[in-house]
């Protein structure tokens, strides 16, 4: 439940965004200092997060209008951000379709250039597909899929079941991406390339599009960036280590911490968690190395691909447990009995991964399933016929490069003829 003023909106009712967001946060917004000196733009699917955190180790200090939300915090961030670097940046990561929002925008005067990231249309629906996808493949649930083993710990596949599965998944998510609840459409937060640019046309002095390939790699992250910093008059970045960044959340490990076991000679539950789910009020008792990462980074893996860090599983308990803490970490036997446990839990972690990495939806699953249904290709040719019209326009060798979308075109036009 949120509470705004003397309002109140559930997630059942989907007004409730609206309101949350326009009349707090965009009308302080709109009362900021415009004395911003770039803008980012990029939707949801295409890698943004990564290149956010790029823009901060290059020392861009790009503001999330998420900050707006607190006016005071915003106007320190803000002075400092300009004190220290002498810039900051706003971020969007959506098109707004309510005429409210898109008229505070059409407010920003001051012409800056605008930095919009990009990726294969297709692609994005792909990771998209897995965030349906693989939390349901890993942990189950109701009738939903779930792993079992045989006594040699090797997983029985039911691939019927998979299958329908997969096919459930990737059409809830073109129900997600082209046929959204009325309620919903006050923003478009996938596949917003053309839109989004368009609403700050009024603040822009020259638009660049980049593509997600550009910063696949630590190597050709560090020299597009130094290309931004050029364009806005600022040290070029040099060490390429900063820029091994992970752009996953597709992984099923992203999902599903935290959560609570309870052990063996324990009457307080042992919270399992890591680094992106931690609890506020958590106590650290160990931590296991989950298996490497990198081959669930949702990257093309190449030899010169950038190594993110490990995924590294916390085990401990409630800070509200705090007296009970010390005597746990003193009890031999208790602590091995916790870490026997934790080890079991990264065990069956590894075996869901294997079973993750053999199913995951790839480009050509998509493509395969569109070519079954001409409802979506028709839904979807529409949304990016406008959407991937400016990019071709200013950046037509992008496209070229886009496999699958070209793909994709292909099939549009059989379509046409046969109809």
């Amino acid at each position: 439940m949120n509470r705004n003023r003397n309002w109140y909106y559930s997630f059942d009712n989907p007004t409730w965004k609206e309101n949350l967001w326009v009349k707090p946060i965009w009308t302080q917004f709109y009362k900021m200092p415009q004395n911003y000196s770039y803008i980012n733009i990029g939707s949801h699917g295409v890698g943004y997060a990564a290149w956010l955190e790029m823009c901060k180790v290059a020392n861009l200090c790009p503001m999330d209008l998420s900050l707006y939300h607190r006016i005071d915090f915003a106007r320190h961030y803000v002075r400092v951000a300009k004190e220290q670097s002498g810039i900051f940046g706003i971020t969007l990561d959506k098109s707004y379709q309510d005429s409210l929002r898109k008229k505070i925008l059409s407010k920003l005067q001051r012409k800056v250039p605008v930095f919009c990231l990009v990726r294969d249309p297709i692609s994005v629906i792909k990771s998209f597909g897995n965030v349906f996808f693989l939390p349901y493949l890993r942990y189950g649930g109701g009738d939903t899929f779930s792993v079992t083993l045989d006594k040699k710990n090797r997983e029985i596949e039911n691939l019927q079941e998979i299958e329908n599965l997969k096919l459930r998944c990737i059409n809830d998510v073109f129900i997600f991406l082209l046929d959204l609840h009325p309620g919903w459409t006050k923003t478009r937060p996938h596949l917003c390339y053309t839109s989004a640019p368009e609403q700050v046309k009024n603040a822009t002095k020259e638009l660049y599009y980049f593509d997600m390939q550009s910063i696949v790699t630590s190597k050709q992250s560090l020299q597009t960036f130094r290309n931004i910093c050029e364009i806005l008059n600022l040290p070029k970045p040099q060490d390429e280590s900063l820029f091994d960044i992970s752009f996953s959340k597709e992984s099923f490990l992203y999902y599903g911490f935290p959560f609570k076991h309870v052990v063996r000679g324990l009457d307080i539950p042992i919270i399992y968690t890591n680094t992106w789910n931690l609890v506020s009020d958590f106590l650290e008792m160990g931590k296991i190395r989950i298996v490497d990462s990198i081959i669930r980074k949702d990257l093309p893996i190449v030899e010169q691909a950038q190594y993110s860090n490990d995924y590294i599983m916390l085990f401990g308990i409630q800070s509200k447990y705090k007296t009970q803490y010390y005597q746990i970490l003193e009890d031999e036997n208790l602590m091995k009995n916790i870490t026997d446990a934790a080890q079991e839990v990264h065990n069956q972690l590894e075996v869901s991964d294997l079973l993750c990495r053999k199913h995951r939806i790839d480009e050509q699953y998509v493509l395969d399933f569109l070519k079954k249904a001409p409802k979506w290709i028709q839904k979807l040719q529409h949304l990016l016929q406008y959407e991937v019209s400016g990019v071709l326009s200013r950046r037509p060798d992008i496209v070229a490069n886009w496999k699958y979308y070209l793909e994709f075109e292909e099939m549009c036009k059989v379509l046409d003829k046969l109809q």
